[in-house]
């Protein structure tokens, strides 16, 4: 009897110690992904600020009609363990695209985790009509 006993704690104390487990890495990747939202959000917010005439001169512009325009990039200045990168783009006459992708190192895994957030701003002095689909 106590052998059986034993074997059924042994069992049940796996199971309660993996799940411990899972959830303490899934919280901790939670929590990263929250930290990675908030510095991703205050740099669009900081560079959202900008005037567009002054966002449209840093992308540079096409040389030959058959060309595309290639984007801006700038690393900002992150917390330790967090790298972030504004991207701005256009997107079509008057119309910017700015992305703001912030990257971590998860211990135990090979590529580096994720988070973009995207923002869109137009001219203020022109409508931008699109079709949809």
């Amino acid at each position: 009897e106590v052998l059986i006993v034993s074997l059924v704690l042994a069992v049940v104390g796996i199971t309660v110690l993996s799940l411990i487990f899972t959830g303490s890495r899934e919280g901790a990747l939670s929590e990263d992904f929250m930290f990675a939202e908030t510095i991703a959000s205050r740099f669009i917010e900081e560079w959202a600020q900008y005037p567009f005439a002054q966002l449209d001169d840093m992308v540079p512009r096409k040389v030959k009609a058959t060309e595309e325009s290639g984007p801006h990039k700038k690393k900002l200045e992150c917390p330790p363990g967090f790298s972030a990168e504004l991207t701005v783009n256009r997107v079509a006459d008057g119309m910017l695209a700015m992305e703001v992708t912030v990257s971590w190192q998860v211990p135990r895994e090979r590529n580096p985790r994720r988070f973009a957030l995207f923002l869109l701003k137009c001219k203020p002095d022109i409508a931008l009509e699109a079709a949809w689909r």
